[in-house]
C-alpha cells in the first residue's frame, strides 16, 4: 500500500516555522514507516490566495495526491511522536478525531474558549446536532474514494471563505458537517490529533500522544511549548491505538 502524507504550508514565515519546529518529526515518522511527504507551500487553488482560504486547501491535497492509496493531510502544526504507529486503513471513511472528546465532558465545559459541538457549526451558520467537532487538522483518507468529494465540498464553500467571521473554523466547520450529515467519517482516539491549548487551558500536562496539535498559538510560543513538553514527557509505551469501532 503505497501512503503519503501531504501538509499544506504557504507563506515564507510559515513555512520557516514549519522547517524548524515540525517537519522534522513528520519526515522522521515518515522514513519508519516507509511514507512519503509532500509540502506544498503554493496554493493548490491558485483563484483563491486569501490568506482566510489556505486552510480551506487542504480539501484539494487528496487530488494532487492521487497516486497514493491513503493519504495523511496534517497541519503544519502538528508535531509527531517517535512511538507513532503506522497510520490505520481508513476503509471507506475519512478517518478524523473528535476534538470535543478530547476530555471527559465535564472538563471539556471548563474550558472557557471552546464551544459545544452544536454551537460550534451554527456560528458557521449550520444546522446540526451533533457531539462531536472533527478536528480537520489530521485526517487519513483513500484518494480514490474521498478526492472527490473533498473537492465538493471545497467548491460548494469556498466562495464564503475569505475574510469570513470564523477564519480557519469555517473550514472546519464546512468539512466537518458534510462529513457528519453525510455519513463520511470514523474516528480515530484522539492520542493521533491532541490539542495542547486545550490541556494548558485546564492546568494538565499533556500524556504521551501520536501527535500534538498547537493550533491557536504563535510560532514562538509553540516552540516553546513543545521544547516544554518533549523535556518534561517521560519516556512510556503507548497501546497501539487506531481507529475505533
Amino acid at each position: 500500500m503505497k501512503v503519503g502524507i501531504g501538509i499544506v504550508c504557504v507563506g515564507d514565515r510559515y513555512l520557516k516555522e514549519f522547517e524548524q519546529i515540525f517537519k522534522p518529526s513528520v519526515v522522521s515518522y515518515a522514513h519508519r514507516h516507509g511514507y512519503d511527504v509532500k509540502i506544498f507551500t503554493s496554493h493548490l487553488d491558485p483563484e483563491h490566495t486569501h490568506i482566510g482560504c489556505i486552510s480551506f486547501q487542504k480539501c484539494l491535497v487528496p487530488a494532487a495526491m492521487a497516486e497514493y492509496d491513503v493519504v495523511l493531510v496534517v497541519d503544519a502544526d502538528i508535531w509527531l511522536s517517535d512511538s507513532a504507529p503506522a497510520l490505520p486503513d481508513p476503509g471507506d471513511k475519512i478517518a478524523i478525531v473528535n476534538e470535543a472528546a478530547q476530555f471527559p465532558k465535564e472538563e471539556y465545559d471548563m474550558i472557557k474558549f471552546v464551544s459545544q459541538p452544536t454551537e460550534y457549526y451554527a456560528l458557521a451558520d449550520f444546522q446540526l446536532q451533533t457531539d462531536k467537532i472533527l478536528n480537520t487538522g489530521f485526517f487519513v483518507c483513500r484518494p480514490a474514494l474521498h478526492a472527490q468529494f473533498l473537492r465538493e465540498v471545497y467548491d460548494k464553500y469556498i466562495g464564503n471563505a475569505a475574510g469570513h467571521r470564523r477564519w480557519y473554523h469555517y473550514e472546519q466547520a464546512c468539512v466537518g458537517y458534510e462529513l457528519q450529515t453525510q455519513n463520511r467519517f470514523v474516528l480515530l482516539d484522539n492520542a493521533w490529533n491532541s490539542i495542547y491549548l486545550m490541556y494548558t487551558a485546564l492546568g494538565r500536562s499533556v500524556p504521551a500522544v501520536y501527535g500534538l496539535h498547537f493550533a491557536g498559538m504563535g510560532g514562538s510560543t509553540r516552540e516553546t511549548e513543545l521544547r516544554r513538553y518533549l523535556t518534561t514527557q517521560l519516556p512510556q509505551r503507548l497501546p497501539r491505538w487506531g481507529i475505533r469501532k
